[in-house]
């Protein structure tokens, strides 16, 4: 039993990180497939905004600005939490509730908010301009602290093991992370390639000059 379980642990390692990978993968088409219809009504965007959100006000969610740790307000306005099990419910993205969690993240509880039940840090202010291996989801184990933000930064030598945020020991601690690319593309990163050349594909990313993003923090609560 000894020898088996460095196996059996890799394999459930590998079946938390797939599944984790494709509730991603999953809420990544359902923000891709809103943003569609909504070009098509003139609406921009439903990825969070910080420095660009909408001018004006209103119920849309474009007219919102996030940062810091506001990714549960973010997934809270994107699933329409304050009208949800009402027949006013009309959330902005048409995928289960479910794959906000998973991995070790409690899954949603039934009350109005996804407080403590999100996996991911989100990426905010996302533009079309800028190169598809960016990290809009990241599995919230990760620290994005280095991660590209704004301008040029040198991402191919970089193969150092990107540290793990100790605020969160869901899902996978320092084993492995999940990532969910701006081009749609799902990453699973494991032990010593959790890197940031690994994680941008060993590309020099660079951004339109005055272009900044900001990964949303969840609460681990």
């Amino acid at each position: 039993m000894g020898a088996l379980f460095p196996a059996i642990s890799s394999a459930m390692l590998s079946a938390q990180t797939n599944a984790l990978a494709m509730h991603g993968r999953n809420l990544f088409i359902g923000i891709t497939q809103a943003n569609v219809d909504r070009e098509s009504h003139g609406r921009s965007s439903v990825w969070p905004k910080n420095q660009n959100k909408e001018d004006g006000e209103g119920e849309d969610i474009a007219f919102n600005a996030y940062t810091g740790s506001q990714a549960d307000d973010y997934f809270d306005d994107l699933f329409d939490m304050q009208n949800y099990g009402t027949q006013s419910w009309s959330p902005y993205v048409d995928v289960d509730i479910k794959f906000v969690s998973g991995a070790g993240v409690s899954a949603y509880k039934g009350s109005k908010t996804l407080k403590g039940c999100v996996a991911w840090k989100v990426a905010s202010d996302i533009t079309d301009d800028m190169p598809d291996i960016i990290p809009v989801l990241v599995s919230r184990n990760i620290s994005t602290d280095n991660f590209v933000t704004e301008s040029t930064k040198e991402t191919l030598s970089q193969t150092k093991q990107e540290a793990t945020d100790t605020a969160y020991t869901q899902p996978f601690g320092n084993k492995a992370s999940v990532i969910i690319h701006k081009g749609g593309a799902a990453g699973v990163y494991k032990g010593r390639y959790q890197s940031l050349a690994d994680f941008y594909d060993k590309q020099t990313v660079t951004f339109v000059e005055g272009s900044r993003i900001e990964y949303l923090k969840p609460s681990n609560r």
